[in-house]
């Protein structure tokens, strides 16, 4: 994840995320093998979690990486059970990578362009109400100089 998130910050294009699928795909794996014991040892608990944990990653996934089967994997990790860590809701971060996922995926193809990759922008997250304002941003234009902005409301 930290090698991700470093990378990340010399990246001018979102296809440069890309280059990274093998990172991706182990964060996802290593997290699936984890991922039952955690939420095991956190249900019927009053205990709070407040070390960052595996959220965080399979967030970065979700949101970075456009490869179908591994952003799918991790969103799916993520819906399957509600889990917090510190101030990560696993339900809330599922809900924004899946919207993201569905502005990026719209045009159906199997590779997302560039003008197509959404980026978070702004959210409002209520986690007590379980409920969400998502804004992100696409590239748009011939030039990609362009920008398409979306809002959407979830709940969970």
């Amino acid at each position: 994840m930290n090698l991700i998130t470093l990378a990340g910050i010399s990246f001018t294009a979102e296809t440069s995320y890309d280059t990274l699928l093998s990172e991706f795909r182990d964060i996802v794996t290593l997290t699936a093998s984890i991922y039952p014991q955690l939420i095991a040892s956190s249900e019927n608990s009053a205990l709070y979690h407040f070390d960052l944990g595996v959220i965080p990653a399979l967030y970065l996934v979700g949101s970075r990486c456009r490869n179908r089967e591994v952003r799918g994997a991790a969103i799916d990790l993520l819906f399957s059970r509600p889990y917090r860590e510190g101030i990560w809701d696993s339900l809330a971060v599922a809900q924004i990578s899946n919207w993201l996922r569905s502005l990026e995926e719209a045009g159906g193809s199997k590779y997302i362009p560039e003008e197509r990759r959404a980026f978070l922008t702004s959210a409002d997250v209520d986690l007590y109400h379980r409920r969400a304002k998502l804004y992100a941003t696409q590239r748009g234009g011939p030039r990609q100089e362009d920008l398409v902005f979306s809002e959407t409301f979830v709940q969970w």
